[in-house]
């Protein structure tokens, strides 16, 4: 019997049965799930793994390995036994299926049509006699059985089409499943994916699942897309990304009734290369942040499993607040972070964070608390009118929403010997473009500055200025002044604590990062990053759904920020809109606080610890795969 990562797959069974399909959804309230790392279940070579239940119960995987078309079997998905290579001719993505009280393999030969290995015995074992080509090109062939018997194939990027009663071809001529186009009609995709084509049913409705490399997170990364239907012809629903890294894979159903995929790690991002594993899916009709929700339920992979490479197994939340767009300050003996915090202790608050420098991989892990402090109230900002706030500002659904009632990208920064804060607090659609309503007074919306007259965390802190726009950046220019950087240019602080605006110097008006040769990067703010990296945020594959908030780094040593910038000397997934720093022993990390469906989690500060090398005059920097040793 063998068996690899054994305990790691008990885990995730145990999470999976112990959870509801809430785990999976996107968690604004209470503690998210520790991330699980999935593991391989065996240490062998294989590429086109694929598992289907027999009539006895037991689950038989087929995989390519060097002796060509192996063949294991498991009564329980944790050890499994090898009962050798079942078929060593040269083949490519056989998938075993149980169909017509036999099993049937069918494989392609890289584009040159596919044929069907059926066992003469009725068992896995075989032997398995070579019923020739069913198709003469395509590649990526797999089988369907329906409820009344009918079996269908389905081939390359979703061709489907109804075979002969003997399977020695189709019976008619296939067809191409184009998916219904979601809300983001510009980047729908034409077809599911483009190979790996597989078919099954649940409760009634048929899904078509298909792979599709891309870039992702700026690297090639091969993911599984799934779309379903109420027929077998369609018309299918939005395709939704529901594996990332799973390239061509198979799906099935254990005696429970829970659904699993199955992944080899074929792409560079992957947690391994080129080894079977096999991944606990729920079921959902909705996605992060695109409206693409459907009737139909579609499977996807929970947040908390992981499948790429990485440290991410190893991270927990610093708190279970809700938090995005994280600022962080390294001052003295203490990391300071803040952001948009959405957390029922942080309402109508701006609020701080603190930990020790030296806990960072304590904190990072778990294993340490930190320290939060209200720094002001929304009832002590003089500027702000926060009863015509509250009486007349909505939402983005017409009612009172978190952004109504949180300091939005708070910033934190220390200069001239004391701390400084910047906050936004949002237009609401309910104030009709208005930001005062007695005439400059007060107001229901802007941004502003507050400043510690201790130096210290603990104050008092004070209102200094309030400013027109959001999205902000306080800085020091070349003669000391305190300024105000934001979309509408810069504004400098003055002594009696008014903002006045100056024309910024070039590298100050230089907000925007813009990548050459065609490249494009979404600014998510001044996300000028630090004196050794210039970061942008940015949402992959044209903000399509199923994207990545990555963050794309570009440093010219000569020119520092001023444009035209670089090509990006590296893309780190999930790190948008949060900040690089090193401790002291030199090891640099980042923040980041999940903001896509393949994040380990939704809206919660994390820190991950980063490798920076050099590469002839570049810099390299990419997420670690190794905890640095403390």
């Amino acid at each position: 019997m063998t068996s690899v990562g054994g305990a790691r797959w008990t885990s995730l069974i145990g999470l999976l049965a112990a959870a509801s399909a809430a785990y999976g959804q996107i968690i604004k309230e209470g503690p998210v799930p520790d991330p699980v790392a999935v593991q391989p279940i065996l240490d062998v070579a294989m590429q086109s793994p694929a598992i289907c239940r027999g009539p006895d119960g037991a689950y038989y995987l087929t995989g390519l390995t060097g002796d060509g078309v192996s063949l294991w079997k498991s009564a329980d998905l944790r050890t499994w036994a090898a009962l050798g290579p079942i078929w060593p001719g040269k083949v490519v993505s056989p998938k075993i299926h149980f169909i017509k009280k036999t099993f049937y393999i069918p494989y392609s030969r890289d584009g040159f049509g596919c044929g069907l290995l059926k066992s003469e015995s009725g068992k896995a074992e075989g032997p398995y006699r070579d019923l020739g080509l069913i198709t003469p090109e395509g590649r990526s062939l797999s089988l369907f059985e329906d409820e009344d018997g009918a079996v269908y194939m389905a081939l390359g990027e979703g061709w489907i089409a109804r075979m002969k009663d003997d399977l020695s071809g189709p019976a008619e001529s296939p067809r191409l499943v184009m998916p219904k186009s979601g809300s983001d009609l510009g980047n729908s995709p034409f077809t599911v994916g483009r190979d790996g084509a597989f078919l099954f049913k649940r409760k009634g409705k048929y899904y078509l699942v298909c792979s599709e490399w891309t870039s992702r997170t700026g690297y090639p990364v091969h993911d599984a897309h799934v779309a379903g239907a109420d027929s077998i012809y369609g018309p299918y629903e939005c395709r939704h990304m529901f594996l990332a890294h799973g390239g061509n894979t198979s799906l099935f159903e254990d005696e429970k009734g829970n659904w699993f995929a199955t992944m080899c790690g074929d792409d560079v991002r992957a947690r391994f290369r080129n080894r079977p594993a096999i991944v606990p899916l729920v079921w959902a009709k909705y996605e992060l942040y695109w409206a693409r929700g459907g009737k139909i339920e579609f499977p996807f992979k929970p947040m908390y499993v992981i499948t790429e490479r990485g440290v991410w197994d190893q991270l927990r939340p610093l708190t279970q607040d809700c938090i995005r767009d994280i600022s962080v300050l390294v001052q003295g003996d203490y990391v300071y972070y803040t952001g948009s915090v959405y957390a029922k202790r942080a309402n109508y608050k701006v609020v701080l964070f603190r930990f020790p420098l030296k806990d960072i991989s304590r904190v990072a892990r778990g294993q340490a608390d930190v320290e939060m402090r209200t720094i002001m109230e929304f009832k002590d900002i003089p500027w702000l009118d926060l009863e015509n706030r509250m009486k007349y500002g909505v939402g983005k659904r017409g009612q009172p929403g978190e952004t109504l009632i949180s300091s939005m990208d708070t910033k934190i920064h220390y200069m001239n010997g004391t701390f400084y804060m910047t906050f936004a607090l949002y237009n609401m659609d309910g104030f009709a473009g208005k930001s005062t309503l007695d005439d400059g007074k007060t107001f229901t919306w802007g941004s502003g500055i507050l400043r510690s007259k201790s130096g210290t965390w603990e104050g008092p802190w004070e209102s200094v200025a309030r400013g027109p726009y959001s999205h902000v950046g306080l800085r020091q220019d070349q003669q000391g002044q305190i300024c105000f950087l934001g979309r509408l240019g810069k504004h400098v602080l003055q002594a009696d604590n008014t903002l006045v605006q100056v024309k910024g110097s070039e590298k100050e008006d230089a907000l925007v990062p813009a990548g050459l040769d065609g490249l494009a990067f979404g600014d998510d703010g001044p996300a000028l990053g630090s004196g050794e990296w210039n970061g942008a945020a940015s949402l992959n594959i044209e903000g399509r759904p199923g994207s990545t908030y990555d963050k794309a780094v570009q440093f010219d040593p000569v020119k520092g920020f001023l444009p035209p910038y670089p090509r990006p000397t590296s893309i780190m997934s999930h790190l948008s809109s949060a900040k690089e720093f090193s401790d002291d022993k030199g090891r640099w990390w980042h923040t980041f606080f999940g903001n896509d469906s393949t994040a380990p989690w939704f809206e919660r500060m994390g820190i991950i610890p980063l490798t920076v090398r050099q590469k002839g005059k570049e810099t390299i920097i990419d997420i670690a795969d190794e905890w640095p040793q403390d």
